[in-house]
């Protein structure tokens, strides 16, 4: 994104429901989750990042429109299905 504009998606996952954010500012990308911080996500590819410092891959699934339907994360322990609920954009 370009000027400083920002894209924040609110992601729920798991059946514990544990919500974080996934951002992206600039050219930069980052998932936040409540008391733990900011985590970079670096990019594998178009859809696939990788967690930085964790053993975690985040796959962005989207729909025919190209708007990101969900994320699947791809863990050790297995891939908890993980749910967009919400999405902002600002300046």
């Amino acid at each position: 994104m370009n000027g400083g504009r920002r894209r924040v998606l609110t992601i729920l996952v798991g059946e514990n429901g544990m919500v974080l954010s996934v951002s992206k500012e600039d050219n930069q990308v980052s998932s936040e989750v409540p008391n733990m911080g900011k985590v970079a996500l670096t990019p594998e590819s178009e859809a696939a990042f990788a967690v930085h410092g964790f053993d975690t891959t985040s796959m962005f699934v989207r729909d025919a429109t190209a708007q990101v339907e969900h994320l699947i994360f791809r863990t050790p322990a297995g891939d908890p299905p993980a749910k967009k609920i919400g999405e902002r954009r600002r300046r």
